[in-house]
């Protein structure tokens, strides 16, 4: 008991672990961030800070390369899928004080699942975590120290090179927006992307290019996405726009654009519509 609460007081994230291969999850996080005092200090936004992606030391299933956790999602990168499980808080009540807090009635929550699955892409690519962030995280599971994962280091970025012929990809994001930039060099063709999406109940583009995905417990979009070619004020746009090219596959379209230099595709998944606007997902 001693030993367990020393190991307790040391840790400054403590994650339970996730039972991915159920397809359920079950699990706790303690973060500790700074907020604003008497003195008016800088409040740090949760929903402002990157993804910390953890590269996979046995937590979770081994499919899993790296995996992100936030606030209703758990995201897991493997070889050539990006599995997004999300979770819906049960409803929220107000207390004698006027505060908003989840119903412990209700714990029970709502998850589902989008796999979205690269088609046709290298399974043999590599993949690194880049862009180290402070900080690691551990987890302490039951008595056996032998069951333990410690010091798990974390990254902002998780790059796959090489997943098409002469395209790269990278994940990143902050909270409630999941991106990754197909980096296609010059000469290579980026119509070699193509997706499945699973999970979904139905998949639409809407009016403004968004692709939607319905799922039971609400509304997930693929936002339309951006192309661009060169950086900073010589940054040049470049149309883009999402292609149905069969039952639950999509691709992209896009529009005249230099090739011989390096084009940048950047989708955006947003899942807060998900979520909801309650108390429950501050």
């Amino acid at each position: 008991m001693k030993r367990n609460t020393l190991v307790c007081l040391l840790v400054g994230i403590f994650l339970g672990l996730t039972t991915w291969s159920s397809g359920h999850s079950q699990e706790r996080a303690q973060v500790r961030f700074g907020a604003a005092g008497p003195a008016g200090k800088k409040v740090v936004s949760y929903a402002h800070l990157p993804l910390a992606f953890e590269a996979n030391k046995g937590q979770v299933n081994t499919q899993a390369r790296y995996l992100a956790r936030g606030q209703g999602f758990t995201l897991f990168l493997t070889q050539r899928d990006a599995i997004l499980q999300l979770r819906k808080p049960g409803p929220v009540v107000k207390t004698a004080a006027g505060r908003s807090r989840i119903s412990p009635a209700s714990v029970s929550i709502t998850t589902d699942v989008v796999d979205l699955k690269l088609l046709g892409g290298n399974p043999n690519a590599q993949i690194t975590g880049t862009e180290k962030l402070p900080g690691h995280t551990s987890y302490f599971l039951g008595n056996d120290p032998r069951h333990w994962h410690t010091n798990i280091p974390n990254y902002a970025r998780v790059s796959y090179r090489g997943i098409y012929p002469g395209i790269d990809l990278a994940y990143y994001g902050r909270q409630g927006r999941l991106e990754n930039d197909f980096v296609v060099a010059p000469g290579a063709d980026p119509k070699l992307i193509r997706f499945g999406l699973k999970g979904a109940e139905s998949l639409r583009l809407n009016a403004s290019g968004d692709l939607a995905l319905a799922v039971s417990g609400g509304s997930v979009y693929l936002q339309r996405p951006r192309a661009y070619q060169g950086q900073g004020a010589g940054r040049k746009e470049v149309a883009v726009r999402y292609v149905l090219l069969a039952r639950n596959e999509v691709g992209f379209s896009i529009g005249a654009y230099d090739r011989g230099r390096e084009l940048v595709i950047d989708p955006v998944l947003s899942y807060s519509t998900y979520l909801g606007g309650s108390g429950g997902d501050v």
